[in-house]
């Protein structure tokens, strides 16, 4: 095993940091995917007739055909990859009752990947009756710095799956 090289912060907080925005990441992809899958394309497009601006912010989302749902498993495998690495470095120097390594990396990344999933489920659904009134969430400008990350990647995995489908 490498030692670490001594002047780097041994405090383990940026890898807490690390694990703390994993699950909130994770969270928040989960209610976009929830906000994605309740809301149609053609309500959203009522809706930015009506004037309400989040619904364009939205709207954009869906521009290529099941983006946005993929775009959230994505996001949220690689949230949840980063995440149950950083807790492994986290408890790693704590953590000496587990002999082997790989032992730790494991059981540390069951915990953090059932945590993940359960605050996932957690996260309450968004709901919208077809015509009613009740506006699009705010928290709706939170999604898109995700959106600008990983609507490529989504593309490039879209692509590949029509290939290897086909």
């Amino acid at each position: 095993r490498k030692e670490r090289d001594s002047s780097l912060d041994d405090s383990g907080w940026p890898e807490g940091l690390l694990v703390v925005l994993s699950l909130l990441s994770t969270a928040l992809l989960a209610r976009i995917g929830s906000i994605g899958g309740t809301l149609s394309r053609s309500t959203l497009e009522r809706l930015l007739e009506e004037g309400v601006s989040r619904a364009g912010l939205l709207l954009s989302m869906f521009r290529a055909r099941y983006a946005l749902g993929q775009m959230v498993t994505l996001g949220q495998t690689i949230s949840i990859a980063i995440g149950a690495v950083a807790l492994f470095l986290v408890t790693e120097p704590v953590c000496t009752i587990i002999p082997y390594r790989l032992l730790h990396f494991v059981l540390t990344s069951v915990v953090f990947v059932l945590v993940s999933l359960a605050l996932s489920n957690i996260v309450p659904p968004y709901r919208r009756e077809e015509g009613s009134d009740a506006t699009l969430p705010r928290i709706i400008a939170l999604y898109y710095p995700f959106y600008l990350l990983l609507f490529l990647p989504t593309l490039l995995l879209q692509k590949a799956q029509n290939l290897l489908v086909s």
